[in-house]
């Protein structure tokens, strides 16, 4: 029997489709921002799908026979009604902070993940329900914890060769400092060059906005009982000129609006931040700046 899987994860790194093989699973790895796009242009509800291909690479890249799609709960946007059309079955799945296993950082240091928060409702390890599956269909993959998955994957990995857990240990360890980084592919590593950015909005008075996205902006934080002080509230960074400027200190609460949307926030004051521009955060639970359109908002005392 072909299995088509498609799994939304958005701690993946990669997008990819590629054409399957007889009878092996699809795998499709998503950005939260990518995965989005996909789910909006599968839906046909994007102005850019038109010339948009990736409505059609998630098409072409079903094989037929089943489809598994593993929602993050935390998530439930990306479960569109065009994607959950294409599913037979739809798995919860782990979100980032219930994860187990290894990570890799941008300079090549493998480090052991272990879950910071407990699974939230019936979310089992995906690589338990994907060995559960691959047993019933006849090929039992023989893992049964966590250590053993890891275990197949340095076997396949061949710059990962004789890695074990014990070495990685509370550490890490650089792959490419090991002996065998020798089989690791080559690529290439540049330098390569950046699009000029387009010119700034002229700000005639008011404050370009930029936004950014905290670490702990996200309902894994919330839900850990040792993490909820982490979790954030809405600032407004300006620089030190605009703040007096506007008569703005350190710690005052300040309304940012643009058109009919507006935000509540506290003022911090950063030498590092850009004149001209006031920088709120995305993606927290209230006041967040997703509520204002931009290029241009203005700022007053709340």
């Amino acid at each position: 029997r072909r299995i088509g899987l498609v799994v939304l994860i958005p701690a993946a790194l990669a997008v990819s489709c590629r054409k399957p093989p007889p009878t092996a699973m699809v795998r499709l790895d998503f950005l939260p921002a990518t995965a989005s796009r996909v789910a909006g242009c599968v839906d046909g509800d994007k102005a850019d799908c038109a010339s948009s291909t990736l409505g059609q690479r998630f098409r072409k890249g079903l094989p037929g026979g089943a489809t598994i799609l593993f929602q993050n709960e935390y998530s439930p946007g990306f479960l569109t009604p065009g994607l959950r059309e294409h599913a037979t079955v739809v798995f919860p799945a782990e979100s980032y902070a219930e994860k187990e296993g290894t990570v890799v950082h941008p300079d090549g240091r493998v480090q052991r993940l272990r879950r910071a928060i407990g699974r939230q409702g019936e979310t089992r390890a995906e690589w338990q329900i994907l060995a559960e599956l691959s047993g019933r269909l006849g090929h039992d993959l023989g893992l049964l914890t966590s250590s053993m998955v890891t275990a197949r994957l340095v076997a396949a990995v061949p710059f990962y060769a004789g890695l074990t857990l014990d070495e990685i240990g509370g550490r890490g360890v650089r792959w490419p400092a090991r002996e065998q980084a020798a089989a690791a592919p080559t690529a290439d590593l540049g330098p390569f060059e950046l699009d000029a950015p387009p010119a700034a909005t002229p700000a005639n008075g008011r404050l370009r906005l930029g936004t950014f996205r905290s670490i702990w902006a996200a309902p894994e934080v919330g839900a850990s009982p040792a993490l909820k002080f982490l979790h954030p509230r809405q600032r407004v960074e300006l620089a030190p000129q605009d703040a007096a400027r506007l008569g703005v200190s350190e710690g005052a609460r300040l309304v940012v609006g643009s058109g009919e949307g507006t935000v509540t926030g506290t003022a911090v004051i950063r030498a590092t931040a850009l004149e001209g521009t006031v920088s709120l955060e995305t993606a927290i639970p209230a006041e967040g700046a997703n509520r204002l359109q931009g290029p241009l908002v203005e700022v007053r005392p709340a």
